[in-house]
């Protein structure tokens, strides 16, 4: 490896570790959010405070580390078939840290969009007023007929109940978009597009190589993308029917997410995909040529 080349992966660590940091740290740079008003008899804000289907550790388990992890055993795997089960270390790991940075820059890139829009909306989830039970500046609540239609801007939270904390409170104000629904789509469509890249080069591959066999297992890939999408359906939905989102919120999560995949998957991988056209009529040429020599090899015996 060339020192230049180096110096580029160590750039690229620390820009991605800069990134890490700022996404990690969101609340410190940004501030308290947007605190955004309402209407007392608005009923999108009146449904029950329940726990998450997915909770947050769990929703970085499935949109974080274990796409991490796929991604670093279907490398693996494949440079260990390639190399007819002896890995070619330097390979595998250039593949590898390519893969696992751009899917990295792309969980930043998707968590900033999210918490821009978090932080500067300010939208109140479905179960704000009965989480807060605010009180207005004049010491009344909404359940006083005299505030209907009066949009409250004032007001302070006087709900005592023992899960109610003070960070509680605060996310009550992050509904727009997401976040579940917007990591869980980015890593699943991310890894949908990945299987797809992969099929299409094994398939040049299995062309060239007159590997026809492969056809018999067409199925199990489109398989493993539809369980992914639907993981994600499912975890945005779970967001909707735990009032913890607006179902616009969701799909807007969702819009975001995906279109980042895309993005980042189209940058990473079309260089990729290139040079494997680009060999593609190579190896075919080869492939034609041994044949064709073949074939006057048996012409000069008979």
């Amino acid at each position: 490896m060339s020192k230049m080349c180096l110096m580029k992966i160590i750039l690229n660590l620390i820009i991605l570790g800069i990134l890490l940091g700022i996404v990690f740290n969101y609340d410190k740079l940004w501030g308290p959010p947007t605190q955004r008003g309402f209407f007392c008899e608005d009923n999108t804000l009146r449904y029950p405070y329940h726990p998450s289907t997915i909770s947050t550790n769990v929703m970085y388990i499935i949109g974080l580390y274990a796409p991490l992890i796929v991604l670093m055993l279907w490398i693996f795997l494949k440079h260990l078939r390639e190399g007819k089960k002896r890995l070619k270390w330097s390979k595998f790991l250039l593949e590898l840290y390519t893969t696992e940075v751009w899917f990295l820059f792309g969980f930043t890139i998707e968590h900033l969009f999210k918490n821009v829009g978090k932080y500067a909306i300010g939208r109140l989830r479905p179960h704000f007023i009965t989480l807060c039970q605010p009180q207005l500046a004049d010491g009344s609540s909404c359940a006083d007929p005299k505030n209907v239609g009066i949009f409250v801007q004032v007001y302070t939270c006087k709900n005592t109940a023992n899960y109610v904390t003070a960070e509680l409170l605060n996310y009550a104000h992050f509904s727009f978009p997401s976040g579940h629904s917007s990591l869980a789509f980015y890593s699943m469509v991310y890894l949908v597009l990945y299987i797809q890249q992969q099929k299409q080069l094994q398939s040049h591959q299995c062309f060239v190589r007159q590997q026809s066999k492969a056809a018999v297992f067409d199925l199990i890939l489109p398989t493993v993308q539809l369980v992914c999408l639907l993981l994600a359906w499912f975890i945005a939905l779970s967001r909707v029917f735990d009032y913890k989102h607006h179902w616009s919120d969701c799909l807007a999560g969702a819009l975001l997410g995906s279109s980042v995949a895309a993005a980042i998957s189209y940058c990473c991988r079309k260089q990729h995909i290139k040079k494997s056209v680009d060999v593609l009529p190579l190896l075919e040429s080869n492939v034609n040529q041994t044949q064709s020599n073949t074939m006057s090899s048996h012409m000069g015996a008979v």
